[in-house]
């Protein structure tokens, strides 16, 4: 039997995180990653000879002293990662109503950007930053010289995103055009969390940038970062029970039959998939594992992926939220044939052949759409579901060619993927693209604690607190504070 000081469950962005942090603490690290390729939703593959992302279309916070900046350089890869800066005066466009509105990069020319498009909004643009810059200010330098990681956070947490943005904006369009990306973190009306939002945005504000060439390479950073610094990565072989006496962490068995010693587990994978590995009794009573049941994953993503020809349609460095809803926080449209695209393209620091471009079309998708094709594989779900798929394929495309113009007759080839592929790669529950939804009306019971009842065990990942890539470094970073000290971390992070 083998034995390690921390077995990770899972390597996503945060077990890759956790692990670089622990293995730099000088502790054995394990990660069992079920796939044989690490990264989870930072996952990359090749099709037609280009590189395609799984989940992490562009990444925010990259500036000088932001706080994923931190994390990053903390774990040994921030200088081996190809960065794309997106474009400084619009690295988001919202198209909405006929109008294109855009988000400017840095948080003053962002101001002087939206005022220029609503003269008439001045001082309701600028209280609107100031709550975004107080979000922000919850996380970063002066809060770790100050021995943690956030402070104050928990006071966005129950505060409703539309409802806040209501009270501070009253300019009907603009609300809108504010709240237009609110595909980032599954937003609806009246649940979605202030803090959720404002992070969010306040990351991309911060430094938005494309990872070239593909998000995998911070996946594999990060893994060769681990192995380097005394740490073992195991593939192709997931976990089938975690072991305990009842009080305390044991270690974990295999699907293989192979047992690991440890004592602690971290487990970036879904809590609820975490709850079947472990046998009833001990640490882990019946309440916590109704709760864990009952959170309710967030919507999915139907993805087209294509490749354009780049004289045709050129390079556009920046992302387009493409919405033909007057209210962007209609759940009910989401669950009728797209209405909300949101189009990106990928970056290459390699010259690309014959000028070709990789184009990404998203839009949220319910799992209940392709629930009836649950018992399925990919790749032989039947002609209904490839029907389904074709359908779906032509209204999106439909969609961005009215507002990229010349975007259809551009494409080379192009491919899809629903939920269930989502599902069926990365593990997510229903497949969710941003894990459980996280309901500003009972927060308590949608936040969840990186530490568990269970001595040793511990949570990271996109469904402990925030999602997104900031969101994901940033519960990293609780994880192992828990298990290492917050005061301890934070202070060693502060001098970077």
């Amino acid at each position: 039997m083998n034995r390690y000081d921390v077995v990770i469950i899972g390597s996503g962005l945060g077990g890759l995180c956790c692990g670089a942090i622990l293995a730099g603490e000088g502790l054995g690290v394990c990660i069992i990653e079920k796939e044989v390729k690490v990264g989870g939703c930072l996952c990359s593959y090749t099709r037609h000879g280009h590189v395609f992302d799984t989940g992490i279309h562009y990444i925010g916070n990259m500036d000088e002293g932001q706080m994923l900046n931190r994390i990053l350089r903390y774990c040994g890869v921030y200088d081996r990662l190809h960065l794309s800066r997106l474009d400084e005066e619009g690295f988001d466009v919202i198209h909405l109503g006929g109008r294109e509105y855009r988000f400017a990069q840095g948080y003053g020319r962002f101001g002087e950007s939206l005022k220029e498009q609503f003269p008439q909004a001045g001082a309701q643009i600028e209280a609107y930053i100031r709550a975004l810059q107080r979000v922000g200010r919850a996380i970063g330098g002066e809060v770790l010289q100050r021995g943690k990681f956030s402070e104050g956070s928990m006071d966005f947490m129950t505060l409703s995103a539309s409802q806040e943005i209501d009270r501070l904006i009253t300019d009907p369009r603009l609300r809108q055009v504010v709240a237009g990306t609110n595909f980032l973190y599954d937003g609806i009306r009246d649940v979605s969390t202030f803090y959720h939002h404002a992070m969010i945005n306040h990351s991309f504000l911060t430094g938005a940038c494309r990872l070239a060439d593909g998000s995998s390479l911070l996946a594999d950073a990060l893994a060769g970062e681990i192995r380097s610094r005394g740490g073992e990565i195991l593939t192709g072989d997931g976990v089938r029970r975690v072991l305990h006496d009842g009080e305390k962490v044991l270690g974990v068995e295999c699907v293989s039959g192979r047992r690991i010693e440890c004592r602690e587990v971290v487990s970036d994978i879904d809590p609820k998939l975490l709850m079947k590995m472990i046998l009833p009794g001990g640490g882990i009573r019946p309440a916590y594992r109704r709760r864990i049941e009952s959170l309710t994953p967030g919507f999915g993503v139907f993805t087209v992926n294509a490749v354009v020809d780049g004289k045709v349609f050129p390079y556009l460095n920046a992302n387009h939220y493409l919405i033909e809803d007057e209210d962007v926080w209609s759940d009910v449209s989401r669950r009728k044939r797209p209405r909300e695209v949101m189009f990106s393209m990928g970056a290459s620091t390699r010259p690309l052949p014959h000028r070709e471009e990789t184009v990404y079309l998203l839009s949220p998708m319910y799992y209940d759409e392709v629930e009836r094709w649950s018992d399925t594989l990919t790749g032989r779900r039947g002609a209904e579901y490839k029907e389904f798929k074709a359908r779906v394929t032509e209204q999106m495309i439909d969609l961005a060619d009215r507002h990229m113009r010349g975007f259809r007759r551009s494409i080379l080839h192009l491919h899809s993927s629903s939920p269930l592929t989502c599902r069926d790669y990365t593990g997510t529950v229903r497949g969710a693209a941003y894990g459980r939804t996280m309901d500003c009306r009972d927060v308590l019971r949608t936040l969840l604690s990186p530490r568990t009842k269970l001595r040793g065990l511990y949570l990271t990942g996109q469904n402990v607190a925030v999602h997104g890539a900031l969101g994901v470094g940033m519960t990293a970073l609780s994880t192992c504070g828990a298990m290492l000290g917050e005061e301890y971390l934070a202070r060693k992070m502060a001098n970077l």
